[in-house]
This record gives C-alpha cells, structure tokens and sequence, in this order.
C-alpha cells in the first residue's frame, strides 16, 4: 500500500522496467495533489516506495519509465511531457520539459522497450507520439486516427485508456472512453495508420488500461 498520512493512495498508473532488476514508477492521487514514488527489486520484492520531488500542478496524469530505469517520464494534462534522470544513487532529479502542450489534457501513456518513443492518449479520444531525439523527447504529434467513431474528435471527456505499444515501437494498442473496443495502429515509417478493431471485450464498463 502507498499511504500519505495515514491515508491510502488511489493508484492513477503503474510503469516498470522490463527486465530482472526491475523498477516501479507509480502515480498517485488524493483528489487535489499527485505524487509520485519509485520502488526497486533486485530479489523480487520491491522495496519501500520513496518519493520524487516533481514541481508540476496537482493534476492527474500518465507515467512510463525506460526499459533501463534510467529515466521517468510524466505526462501532464495542460502541460506537457516532462521527464526526469537517475542520479545514478537514490532519486530521480532534474526536471527536463519535453513537450510543452498547454492545450492538450493529456492522460496515460506507454514508452517502447528500445526507449525511442513514448504514445500517450489525451481526453478527447486522440492518440499522439513523440520520437526520442538523444536528449529529449520531440513534440508531440497525433496519430493518424481522425474519423474512427469513438476515437479523435469524440468529444472532452473520453479518455484514451492503456495506450500500450509493441517493445521497438511498430504498433500501439488502446481503447477509448467507456467503450468495449480494443484498436491497433501499425507505424508506417511516418505515423500510426488509421485503426483496426482488434476485438470487443465482453459485458462490462470499459476498458480502464492495456499493457
């Protein structure tokens, strides 16, 4: 359990490394302030979950961290993307702005396993990605999804959920809103292509993540 004064944290996103020597990064919100905590494991339990100083607005975004937990990366509606180094000892630190996008509010969000790209979805059914360039990530751009019912240009309020993307980048999956639909969108040397429907998930409120 992650607790703030003797209180429970709802859990916004989870990220973690890929490989045996693994690390957490986890968002956490109690209604009016994020926080945000990392956690380590060299035997298979993770340690304590410590804080990372994060000057930002008290709003509820997404979390990825590459596949060699040397950077966390936050996605901040009405902000931008931002990320964070290892200082090789006990924190995160230095606070990077990659992306300013003051009229996006951003929401979850995925980094390839080759750490070279991050997908993140906002809250009007888009989907957008941006391209590592050797010391920050580029501005963000959309995904070529415009005219998918339910997708871009839905309307405020419906929330791309997961987006998760394949380890060197070649496609994205995601769903959107309350919506039962699962999409994929393969890369094509430029952008993410129109959708396909991979599938319906059975009765229920909706997709809420993807990994």
């Amino acid at each position: 359990d992650i607790s703030a004064n003797g209180v429970k944290l709802p859990v916004m996103q989870i990220a973690i490394t890929p490989n045996n020597n693994s690390r957490a990064l986890v968002a956490t919100s109690n209604g009016t302030t994020n926080t945000y905590y990392w956690a380590s494991t060299l035997t298979g339990t993770f340690t304590s979950f410590a804080t990372f100083t994060v000057t930002l607005p008290s709003v509820k975004g997404g979390v990825a961290i590459t596949s060699d937990a040397s950077m966390a990366i936050l996605s901040v509606p009405l902000r931008g993307i931002f990320h964070y180094t290892w200082n090789g000892s006990n924190n995160y630190t230095t606070q990077v702005i990659d992306s300013s996008n003051v009229n996006l509010h951003l929401h979850q969000m995925a980094i390839s396993q080759d750490n070279k790209r991050i997908v993140v979805g906002d809250n009007s059914g888009a989907v957008w990605f941006s391209n590592w360039n050797g010391s920050s990530f580029n501005s963000l751009t959309q995904t070529l999804d415009t005219g998918v019912p339910g997708l871009s240009g839905f309307g405020t309020n419906t929330y791309v959920f997961g987006p998760a993307i394949s380890p060197t980048g070649n496609y994205i999956v995601y769903s959107v809103g309350a919506s039962l639909n699962v999409w994929i969108s393969y890369w094509n040397g430029s952008n993410y292509m129109y959708p396909s429907l991979v599938g319906t998930i059975g009765a229920g409120t909706g997709t809420r993540g993807i990994a």
